[in-house]
């Protein structure tokens, strides 16, 4: 077929015959860099060839053919027309993440997992008046070793977020709603693929035998749509396993790691935020170490100006380092949860730093304290070793409380904002500083996630 051929069948996506195989694997509003490092991680680096048009980008490996592309009907429909056209195709997987439903079961147990969706259905899409029969199910068995799940796919990237004040567009949408509140309650996610997927495959294959279906990563509830951000390319990674799994691909290159659930550690131009991330962590707590160890050898008890003038400072350095203690391992496990990589509890590092800041701050309270306390008894000669005692007590107490309830603070702040595999990883933190207490999931951003 030549070149002008290719293009007159396909002018939406300058798809070429040169890049198709038999084996074909769509991704639909995924980021093009987080599919790349998924696949590398799977144990395919680098394509043979690639070639980027308009919202599509075509990827071909040794074993089959990556297709990137926009997201919702407008964007598929052409894409698998111009795509099955060719002939080529035999086996058509849709990999990608999705939100899990508003009422869904578990829902935060569903966050992270990978499903074969068994029965997909419609609601606000090009194809809802086209579509009679529901639910929608894939040409291709679920294989061993994966669960089923159902999924309701919408061209309306918001139209699932629970709740419709009167000054949101979707209350404007009253079929929307309706559909809405009837699928909420019975499906597993919400995407804005699938249905239409299942559809347009089973219609534009009929003189074509093509098998087809979908998997899908949860990358986060419904009301947590900023949780995609950070799980999204460690979901991808299991989800082009399980794909590729399916398709019986072997990997083209040894993986730059072990597996997908027993990563060691970063390596690569990708892991450099990282590393900068933990060179800074550990940079600002040896900072801390050195000025409390000169302090420590230095200060003179009995000397009450110099004691402040050197506590007071002393305690600014050591909130700061017991913030960056929270703030950097948020950073440093958002980083590495975003490179795939896997993480333990954690329950080692950042607890027992906390712990060691929480009693240098009452060891720093005391200095302050006892300044304090000095001075006011030099005009009370009657109570001074009644104020002096006081003082020092007082300073004790407020020195503890000041650090422990600024990194209290600190964690509701990251916690609220974090993925739900922060929240996992850091219970024992949580724990410690929350002394057992819930909260809220409550978020400002208003989007929907995938």
């Amino acid at each position: 077929m030549t070149a002008d051929a290719d293009l007159a069948i396909a002018p939406n996506t300058m798809l070429h015959a040169r890049f198709l195989l038999p084996n074909v694997i769509l991704c639909c509003g995924e980021d093009k860099h987080e599919v790349a490092t998924a696949l590398s991680r799977c144990g395919f680096p680098e394509p043979q060839r690639q070639q980027d048009f308009r919202c599509y980008g075509v990827r071909q490996y040794k074993q089959f053919t990556l297709i990137l592309s926009g997201i919702g009907t407008g964007c598929l429909e052409p894409l698998l027309y111009e795509l099955l056209r060719f002939n080529i195709a035999r086996k058509v997987l849709l990999v990608g993440t999705a939100a899990v439903a508003p009422a869904s079961q578990e829902r935060e147990a569903k966050v992270g997992r990978i499903f074969f969706v068994e029965e997909a259905y419609l609601a606000g899409t090009g194809l809802d008046r086209e579509v009679g029969e529901i639910p929608l199910r894939p040409s291709l068995i679920r294989p061993e070793g994966i669960d089923g799940a159902s999924i309701v796919s919408s061209d309306f990237y918001y139209g699932f977020m629970p709740g419709s004040p009167d000054n949101d567009y979707r209350g404007k949408l009253g079929c929307l709603q309706r559909d809405a509140r009837e699928f909420a309650p019975t499906v597993d996610m919400v995407d804005m693929e699938v249905g239409q997927f299942y559809a347009l495959c089973k219609r534009m294959s009929r003189d074509r035998p093509v098998e087809y279906a979908a998997i899908k990563g949860v990358a986060n509830t419904i009301d947590r749509p900023r949780d995609q951000i950070a799980n999204s390319a460690a979901i991808l990674a299991k989800a082009f396993a399980e794909a590729t799994s399916l398709l019986q691909i072997g990997p083209e290159d040894t993986p730059a790691t072990s597996g997908l659930t027993d990563v060691k550690g970063p390596s690569g131009s990708n892991s450099k935020k990282m590393v900068a991330d933990i060179k800074i962590y550990w940079s600002v707590q040896m900072a801390a170490a050195s000025v409390l160890g000169f302090l420590a050898l230095h200060v003179d008890w009995k000397e009450n100006v110099s004691t402040l003038l050197m506590c007071f400072p002393a305690f600014l350095l050591l909130l700061i380092g017991s913030t960056y203690n929270l703030v950097g391992n948020y950073y440093i496990y958002h980083e590495s949860e975003r490179l795939g990589y896997r993480s333990i509890t954690e329950n080692v590092v950042t607890p027992t730093v906390c712990w060691v800041y929480w009693v240098l701050g009452l060891l720093l309270g005391t200095g302050i304290g006892l300044f304090i306390g000095g001075q006011l008894a030099d005009f009370f000669p009657d109570h001074k070793q009644l104020i002096e005692y006081g003082f020092f007590g007082l300073g004790s107490v407020l020195g503890f409380a000041v650090v422990f309830f600024t990194n209290r603070w600190n964690y509701r702040v990251l916690w609220r904002s974090g993925s739900q595999g922060y929240k996992d990883y850091s219970q024992t933190v949580k724990k410690m500083l929350l002394l057992g207490k819930t909260l809220s999931d409550k978020t400002s951003d208003g989007q929907l996630g995938r």
